[in-house]
């Protein structure tokens, strides 16, 4: 995908956001990213082990990157855009191979929308296919979504609030049409998906001020495998003078 649209719409400079909050957290997220990995691995543990893929893949924080490497003959790792750390350090892993898509497919064609299109209704615009710039070889035997269920849409609305004016309906089916694809994507039976879905605000005497629902479609299922609350911002810096945590909740085969 065109990495100057990827730069309009606030992809770079939001992947150094999230490792700069992960360092200023300093340690915050360690109950977390322990959690995230010890559920992957439980998942794959019975799974068929010729290849795997990872959606939202990011800076590897929250991946057992060594020991899928060592479980599978292919991994797969999937994200709109790798730091060029993590391509770095990639090449010490010959099994391993990153992949760069916009698997929500509307990326491109939203930046086109609000360029051309910004009094069009968002139910005209189409999706394109996520998996045209996957190597044809693509067919994982398990396949992981990584916390990004609920991050899919939210640089892409950011963008088009900016620029457009549409009715919190619309962008609500809009949000829940992504998550719904994205879901669809994953294989039955053979995926985990993991993802925040509620933000819960504190102030700083750490009293509750506000929930939010992050996720607009069904989830795979009525009750989760596992949940915990990610402690995601204590420093107030996200939500001015707030103190974020989010609900995890995390299922496999389903």
């Amino acid at each position: 995908m065109n990495k100057k649209i990827l730069r309009k719409l606030g992809f770079k400079s939001d992947q150094e956001g999230i490792i700069n909050r992960y360092i200023n957290e300093d340690g915050g997220w360690e109950s977390h990213l322990k959690n995230t990995k010890d559920f992957i691995l439980k998942a794959v543990e019975n799974s068929e082990k010729s290849s795997v893929a990872v959606f939202g893949s990011g800076w590897w924080l929250d991946l057992p990157t060594e020991e899928l490497c060592k479980m599978f003959d292919k991994v797969y790792f999937v994200d709109i855009l790798h730091p060029s750390q993590i391509k770095k350090k990639a090449l010490d892993y010959k099994n391993l191979t990153l992949i760069e898509a916009d698997i929500t497919g509307f990326a491109e064609n939203l930046y086109f929308h609000v360029k051309k299109n910004k009094n069009k209704s968002l139910s005209e615009l189409e999706a394109k296919n996520p998996f045209a710039d996957f190597p044809s070889d693509y067919f994982p035997d398990f396949t992981i979504s990584l916390n990004i269920l609920n991050q899919l849409d939210i640089l892409l609305l950011s963008y088009l609030e900016k620029k457009c004016n549409y009715e919190k309906n619309e962008i609500d089916n809009f949000r829940k049409r992504i998550q719904e694809n994205h879901i669809k994507m994953l294989p039955a039976s053979k995926s985990c998906l993991i993802s925040d879905c509620v933000e819960i605000n504190y102030d700083k005497d750490n009293n509750k001020t506000a929930e939010k629902d992050l996720i607009y479609t069904e989830l795979p299922a009525k009750k989760a495998d596992k949940e915990w609350i990610w402690n995601f911002d204590t420093s107030g810096k996200y939500r001015e003078g707030l103190k974020i945590r989010f609900l995890v909740k995390a299922f496999s085969s389903f």
